[in-house]
């Protein structure tokens, strides 16, 4: 429906309006528009039967997004990152104009000139956390745009600030020469998971490694093992058994001091059961970041724990119910790393 292949039948057939000698409006599209009508045969005439009505349906003609003009947003946390993490805007369209951004819109709008800008916006239904902008771009149709670390971090100085609900989402407005909107299209957004969340954190504060390689003070996303220097040291090892018998001389109770039980309650990380009249232990499964987090706190109403240990199920906190403050019934608890930074967080419940 768009390529040179059917220019005949859409002129000829469609009716398909001439822009000039080297474009044609694609007012064809690809939607394929069907009207059903009983209809009897009156004098080589064709006349709707009494007593009955007539139906219409469309169908899009697409099951690819490259076949529609959409903005699709990505990032490149997953790819091999030669370079800093980024925001990567697509912009997309029929693939019968190979690539042309400007002969789309002359022939799908009958716009020749026009300016256009890519936007990021980082936030969630409340709040507005870093708006990033591409500024005007003239006489270049681009149809991809990065929004890089270095100029997304300055907004997020560490991860005090991140919760659940955070998301990226692009845009891109397409302008006449005077300024005028004419296409505004919205990308599909991105969830901002703590996990892609670090790695667009600045780099203002030294302490802030959680997660990181430290290279000359400066935290590394990412190493190109291509441009690492590999060295195969040959060792010779040789075994030798040293046997040494010790005599210990057996305790009255051998069993104690030696074994310490500890009664604990597994809970979800997303909704936790405290009870503040009692001291308890209670198990979250945090293993999604057990192996970049060196100890973890969690922070209930106020009041910070220290983890007591690790286990399959997760990892173990002792609640002390008499240092909670108890001014709320609900509310949100924070599970911080070793340095007090953000790592995830939940809902808390107390039940007296």
């Amino acid at each position: 429906m768009y390529s040179d292949e059917w220019y005949e039948f859409r002129k000829n057939v469609c009716g398909e309006y001439q822009i000039d000698e080297a474009h044609a409006l694609n007012s064809v599209g690809s939607i394929l528009n069907i009207t059903l009508y009983p209809v009897e045969d009156f004098s080589e005439n064709f006349i709707m039967i009494d007593g009955y009505h007539g139906g219409q349906n469309s169908l899009n003609l697409s099951t690819d997004r490259n076949d529609f003009l959409n903005l699709y947003l990505k990032n490149n946390i997953d790819d091999k990152l030669t370079g800093e993490p980024a925001f990567i805007c697509d912009l997309r369209f029929n693939n019968a104009y190979e690539g042309s951004l400007k002969d789309y819109i002359c022939e799908t709008y009958n716009i020749n000139r026009f300016t256009m800008s890519y936007e990021l916006v980082i936030g969630n239904e409340n709040n507005l956390y870093g708006i990033y902008n591409s500024g005007t771009i003239i006489n270049k149709p681009t149809t991809h745009w990065v929004f890089d670390k270095s100029q997304i971090s300055p907004t997020f100085s560490n991860g005090l600030g991140w919760c659940e609900g955070i998301n990226a989402i692009a845009s891109i407005n397409i302008m006449d020469m005077n300024g005028n909107s004419i296409l505004y299209i919205l990308s599909n957004p991105i969830p901002l998971t703590a996990e892609l969340f670090k790695y667009f954190i600045g780099d203002s504060d030294p302490s802030n490694t959680a997660g990181f390689f430290i290279l000359n003070g400066r935290k590394v996303n990412n190493v190109n093992l291509d441009k690492v220097n590999m060295y195969s040291y040959n060792i010779n090892a040789v075994n030798k058994i040293e046997k040494k018998i010790v005599q210990i001389n057996r305790p009255e109770n051998s069993k104690s001091n030696i074994i310490s039980p500890v009664f604990f309650s597994t809970q979800l990380l997303s909704d936790i059961i405290i009870h503040p009249e009692v001291t308890e232990t209670i198990c979250i499964n945090l293993d999604a970041y057990k192996s970049k987090v060196d100890r973890f706190i969690i922070k209930i109403d106020g009041c910070l724990f220290q983890e007591i240990g690790r286990i399959s199920s997760g990892v173990l906190f002792k609640i002390v119910g008499n240092n909670l403050q108890r001014q709320k019934m609900s509310g949100s608890y924070y599970i911080l790393d070793q340095n007090s930074e953000l790592v995830t967080t939940g809902k808390y419940n107390y039940v007296l």
